[in-house]
């Protein structure tokens, strides 16, 4: 049923593609992206997908990874970063903000955590498998004339890549690539795009400039890696690249996201994105909010640091009652994973909570007994309590057990300081989230 109803999406969401192409004019304008979601953890049957979790979780590591990688490069240089209009910022200073102790350590991994995902990674290269791995996923084209792609929209990270027309590897054999020779507006740039991850495997090619079009709107001379080396995860991964929606501070090339370009050239009236998320499809909103979508005002809160998404003075909550006692969270908003990712220590005092719960060492996550309803929510700065459908808290069924389900918390490790949570879609299809880079705030509303 996933397979039938995925590929009646992936056609509805092409047409929807070309309507908006066909009816777009230039000049500053709202903008929606429709999106589809064919990466499923529960199979049409109701089970957990094992392999699938693997398949993710490896790539959140990586992604997490990659991101530390090109923030702690940032801070222990003076790099500087790519405008559009070939004027340089220092990335330091756009990514401070006054924060508190806590936000400081964010980034800090012990050996121990180190270790963990090191090892995981080692193990994971091992065990991939052809699953689908795509996510929040939309079309746009590149150059002139366009060059197609099917993208996952990330806020999980900031580099915008696609496969390269160079790359002759298996990896790339099912994927569109870019030519840069068949586009009148490509410009190479005097650098390179290199990702090495922990595993062993690496993602890299040369970076160019090019126009890039989305839902109707065309932005010039957007910086992106044509990578004419995919690591085996990415290979794997049915799109064709990846939109990375988060702060320029993590982005290996140095350069701000398409939201922050479009914005500069007057393309959007609002340095700021929103989505709604459901169960199949969704909406990547760009400039705006679509006040259709949600209902009452939106809550915002401000980022502790312009890196992730994130956002601090978070407190957890199981069945109204308060997760770590009076444990104050850092949490990063990404809907580039599923899974919500909490500490060690809170996550088990979570399914502490949940009668009949269990450890399951074979899948690596917590089982409960699926017929009890855990109603676990989320607050910022003592705001509304966010909760989380209990139909999201479920990833489906143990093979071994029809009676007890898979919870969507996980506690292992992204290699993150001890008190970050990281919120996937689980969470996100539950609200609708609005980012503003102009306002450095993340909002969410109750959707309608």
């Amino acid at each position: 049923m996933h397979a039938i109803e995925t590929a009646f999406y992936g056609i509805s969401l092409f047409l929807s593609f070309l309507a908006q192409k066909a009816s777009a004019s230039q000049g500053s304008q709202t903008v929606h992206i429709p999106l589809k979601k064919n990466s499923f953890l529960t199979t049409p049957d109701g089970l957990f997908n094992h392999s699938v979790f693997r398949f993710q979780h490896g790539r959140t590591l990586r992604k997490i990874e990659s991101g530390l990688v090109a923030l702690a490069a940032m801070e222990s240089s003076d790099r500087k970063l790519n405008l559009i209009d070939g004027d340089l910022a220092d990335v330091k200073n756009f990514g401070r903000l006054k924060r508190h102790s806590k936000t400081n350590r964010l980034f800090e991994r012990s050996h121990e955590q180190r270790r963990r995902v090191e090892s995981f990674l080692k193990r994971q290269g091992e065990h991939l498998t052809d699953q689908g791995d795509r996510m929040w996923t939309g079309i746009i084209e590149i150059g002139n004339p366009g060059q197609i792609f099917s993208i996952d929209f990330d806020t999980g990270s900031a580099d915008l890549w696609v496969a390269s027309s160079q790359c002759l590897s298996s990896a790339c054999a099912s994927k569109n690539r870019y030519d840069a020779s068949a586009s009148k507006s490509s410009a190479l740039k005097d650098k390179t795009f290199s990702i090495k991850y922990g595993d062993g495997s690496s993602t890299s090619g040369p970076v160019y400039a090019d126009k890039v079009e989305l839902a109707g709107i065309n932005v010039n001379r957007q910086f992106f890696a044509s990578a004419t080396v995919l690591s085996s995860s990415l290979g794997k991964a049915p799109t064709d690249g990846i939109l990375g929606l988060a702060y320029p501070t993590i982005s290996h090339l140095h350069a701000p996201s398409i939201v922050i370009n479009a914005f500069k050239q007057r393309l959007l009236p609002k340095n700021l994105f929103a989505f709604n998320l459901g169960s199949m499809g969704g909406e990547l909103y760009l400039g705006g909010v679509d006040s259709s979508k949600f209902s009452g005002s939106i809550e915002t809160h401000p980022v502790t640091r312009k890196a992730y998404w994130q956002l601090g003075s978070a407190k957890v909550y199981m069945n109204e009652q308060r997760v770590g006692d009076q444990s104050i969270f850092e949490t990063i908003i990404d809907s580039g994973t599923t899974i919500m990712y909490g500490p060690t220590s809170a996550v088990q005092d979570l399914y502490a909570r949940i009668n009949g719960s269990l450890y399951d060492e074979d899948q690596g996550l917590w089982k409960y007994p699926c017929e009890i309803t855990p109603k676990i929510s989320f607050s910022w700065d003592d705001g509304k309590h966010w909760e989380v459908n209990p139909e999201r808290f479920s990833l489906g069924t143990t093979t071994e057990d029809p009676d007890s389900c898979i919870g969507a918390v996980s506690s292992q490790s992204l290699g993150l300081h001890k008190d970050t949570w990281l919120l996937g879609d689980s969470f996100m299809t539950c609200v609708y989230s609005v980012f503003d880079f102009g306002e450095n705030t993340v909002g969410f509303a109750t959707l309608n």
